[in-house]
Formats: structure tokens, C-alpha cells, sequence
């Protein structure tokens, strides 16, 4: 990026970005998965799914009404130094 803001990464505007929430499941929920429109990108493992969305709430009452479980579920927050990372990069393209 040689120097320049390439926009605003204070944490309070990075925060009110909506950042992706990255979910890991079980398999059995696939299907609700791929019918989902709050589901921005998602990837099968062996034994999981990893999905990611900027609708978690939204999402949340999804898995919910399909019965799944607090215990059954991963949920991760794309960090700050992530973020900030990944636009750096995309800046020196």
C-alpha cells in the first residue's frame, strides 16, 4: 500500500462493517446449508462444514429451528488483524 490509507481501519468503523462470522457444523446440517440465502461462502471438511456469513443472527435462528445446539456448533469472528491484513494485500495488488 506504500503509506496510503487505503480506507478507514480504525476498530470502531471495522466493527460497524458487519464482519463475517465463520460457523463450523456437522454434517447433518448441509441441507440447510445450501438452501440458505443468509450463507455468503461454505466448504465441506471430512467431518464439518464451515460456512461463513454477515447475518449470524439471522443464521443462528436458522440452525435453531433445525435443531441444532449451542454444543453442536463453532463460532468465530474474522478478526481485526485479519481483516486489516487482507485488504493490505488486496491494496499492493
Amino acid at each position: 500500500n506504500k503509506g496510503e490509507l487505503i480506507r478507514d481501519t480504525t476498530p470502531l468503523a471495522m466493527r460497524s462493517e458487519g464482519i463475517e462470522k465463520h460457523f463450523i457444523l456437522p454434517l447433518a446440517y448441509k441441507e440447510v446449508i445450501e438452501q440458505s440465502n443468509l450463507v455468503e461462502n461454505w466448504s465441506q471438511k471430512q467431518d464439518a462444514l464451515q460456512v461463513v456469513t454477515r447475518e449470524a443472527d439471522a443464521f443462528w435462528e436458522l440452525l435453531v429451528q433445525a435443531g441444532c445446539g449451542i454444543q453442536e456448533i463453532e463460532v468465530n469472528n474474522r478478526s481485526l488483524l485479519n481483516t486489516i491484513f487482507e485488504e493490505t494485500q488486496k491494496g499492493d495488488n
